[in-house]
């Protein structure tokens, strides 16, 4: 138990503005790349710990492989946006034949792949391409 009295009012630190409690934070520097892989190599440590003994050891092990590819990740994906939109921009302003051309010579060129690529593609304008396309447009 705490030695003091429940009250009704703000706690320390905070300010009443229209009936709402804010509370004053500080601000601090983002944290490196090293400190986010090793807090989310902790927290992969800690999932593991008394479930599975084997999943334990292996998540031990691989816990600060996965924490840095995570915290990579995160910081990478911003320049990932940004290459996403520029691609995007040249989409949209690129003339359709062009496209079409373009695409036949990846289809052509893309060695022993060319069979699935194609496949990909067509099952993908079969089974939803316009669905996909509007709800992608939705977002953007």
């Amino acid at each position: 138990m705490s030695d003091k009295p429940a009250s009704d009012g703000p706690a320390e630190g905070t300010k009443v503005v229209d009936n709402t409690h804010i509370v004053e934070t500080e601000v601090h520097a983002a944290p490196s790349v090293t400190q986010r892989a090793n807090r989310y190599a902790g927290m992969i440590e800690a999932m593991g710990e008394g479930k599975n003994p084997k999943l334990a050891g292996l998540l031990k092990t691989l816990a600060p492989i996965i924490g840095m590819i995570i915290s990579l990740c995160q910081v990478m994906f911003p320049f990932f946006a940004m290459a996403a939109r520029g691609c995007y921009q040249i989409y949209m302003k690129t003339p359709t034949d062009l496209l079409e051309a373009t695409m036949g010579l990846v289809f052509c060129f893309a060695g022993g792949l060319y069979p699935t690529l194609f496949a990909a593609v067509e099952a993908a304008r079969m089974t939803g391409w316009e669905t996909t396309s509007a709800a992608i447009a939705d977002l953007f």
